[in-house]
């Protein structure tokens, strides 16, 4: 069974696992939507990359496009000022 079939909505899934003595390997839990910047955190940036671009891709993370930039009070009063002038 894939996961897709049974729930559609579900995009993405994170496994937090660990190695016990003998390198056994122990699932600890499982995450919908599960945190992906630790990876920043990490010295070769290309996996935090790939996992952010895919974030973008299917809508869980803005892209900077469509980010809307903030204007401080003070930008706004400067550009009211200007409007006025003209």
């Amino acid at each position: 069974m894939q996961l897709q079939t049974s729930f559609p909505r579900l995009k993405e899934i994170g496994i937090d696992i660990a190695l016990d003595e003998a390198g056994r390997p122990w699932i600890l839990e499982v995450n919908t939507l599960p945190g992906i910047y630790a990876f920043g955190l990490l010295p070769d940036k290309e996996a935090y990359r790939k996992i952010k671009r895919y974030a973008i891709a299917y809508g869980r993370l803005p892209s900077k496009k469509g980010k809307s930039s903030r204007t401080s009070p003070k930008a706004q009063a400067s550009s009211a000022k200007k409007r006025i002038r003209r």
